[in-house]
Order: C-alpha cells, then sequence, then structure tokens
C-alpha cells in the first residue's frame, strides 16, 4: 500500500513536468538555443520517458535497501552500463547522439522498467498490477487533456515567451482542475491543502 501511495504522488508531479515538457520543450529549445538544436528536445524527452519510471517507484530502491536486496539492483544496474554500450557503438555511427540516447532509454525501460517490476513483484511481493492499474486510472485525465491541447497548441501557439508562459499557465489549470474533482483521493489532496492552509493561517495569526 505504501508502495502504490508513494507512486502515485510522485507520477502526478513527474508526469505533470512531463506533459508540460511534451507539450512546451520544443518551443523552449528554439527560444533557448536556436532551431538548430531542435535534436535535443528530442533526446531529453526520450530519457525523459525512460525515466519515468525508476523515478516513481523509488520506494521500491528504499525496501530493497532496508532488506540489505541491493545485490540484484546493483547487478541489473550495471548490466543496463554494459549493454547500453554495446549497442549504442553502431546505432552513434548511424543516429549521432541520438542513438546513444535510444539506446539508453530502451535499457532503462527494459531493466529499470520491466526486470525490477517482475523483481518487485516476485521476491518483494509487491502487488505490481495493483500498482500500475492505480497508475492507469489517474492517467487518463491528463492524457485526454495533454492529447487535446496538443493540436489546439499547434494551431494557435507563437514562439514568444510570453504566449509560451501563458500557454503552460492554462494548462496547468486546465490539468489540474479533472484532475483534482476526479482522480486524486482524500490522501493526495490534503498533501496540498496542507501546507496551504498552515501558510494562510500563519498569515493571519501574523495580522
Amino acid at each position: 500500500n505504501l508502495f502504490i501511495r508513494i507512486g502515485r504522488v510522485q507520477y502526478i508531479v513527474v508526469s505533470f513536468v512531463l506533459f508540460v515538457f511534451f507539450l512546451f520543450g520544443e518551443r523552449l529549445v528554439v527560444l533557448w538555443v536556436g532551431e538548430e538544436n531542435i535534436d535535443s528536445y528530442l533526446m531529453a524527452l526520450l530519457f525523459f520517458i525512460a525515466s519515468v519510471i525508476p523515478m516513481i517507484q523509488n520506494m521500491g530502491i528504499l525496501t530493497l535497501q532496508s532488506m540489505n536486496k541491493m545485490k540484484f539492483y546493483s547487478i541489473l544496474n550495471i548490466s543496463i552500463g554494459i549493454v547500453s554500450i554495446i549497442f549504442a557503438i553502431p546505432l552513434v555511427k548511424i543516429y549521432g547522439s541520438l542513438g546513444y540516447v535510444i539506446t539508453i532509454s530502451v535499457a532503462l525501460l527494459v531493466g529499470q522498467g520491466l526486470l525490477m517490476n517482475i523483481y518487485y513483484y516476485r521476491v518483494l511481493k509487491i502487488d505490481i498490477l495493483r500498482f500500475w492499474c492505480q497508475i492507469l486510472e489517474i492517467s487518463i485525465i491528463p492524457v485526454c487533456i495533454t492529447t487535446l491541447f496538443y493540436f489546439v497548441a499547434n494551431f494557435y501557439l507563437s514562439n514568444s515567451p510570453f504566449m509560451l508562459l501563458l500557454s503552460v499557465l492554462i494548462f496547468t489549470i486546465l490539468y489540474f482542475l479533472p484532475l483534482w474533482f476526479f482522480s486524486l483521493n482524500v490522501y493526495e489532496k490534503n498533501l496540498f491543502l496542507v501546507p496551504i492552509t498552515k501558510l494562510l493561517n500563519r498569515k493571519k495569526s501574523s495580522y
């Protein structure tokens, strides 16, 4: 339950950042370093997507540490590094830096994603299927909103800094409002409400 509860919270934050970068990262790259470096956006996006699973399953690593079962995790990371180097050499010759990022991303998805989830299920007895059902449940609304916003953004957004900031603000509001009412549970809502309530109470007491 703790693995799922913490994972949900981490996913809410990580997925929001990912979707913002997916929608607006390309325009940010163009504004910041120029259109000739647009490949850096694609490379960052691929690596970001591949890193989502280990970022939302940090609780599993902490559990392994507390149970002194880090051997498999360490061997897996070394294997990921070796396999990445082996496959990266030919891909770099064909695709350049993008080939290396593709190799790393696939290795992370297979290693940190598939294999570690099998390990969590078999060794730590974590209900991984329930975990991913929960993640899928809270992904429906954000994915739909992001998809709609993507098509709107392609037609109406310019590359001006002001429009970029305004678009991020509008997307943030449209993203969190339905998520708040239809996807977040009481525990997750309190994580946002309690700090805000404390801050407001402090301001009132100061007056």
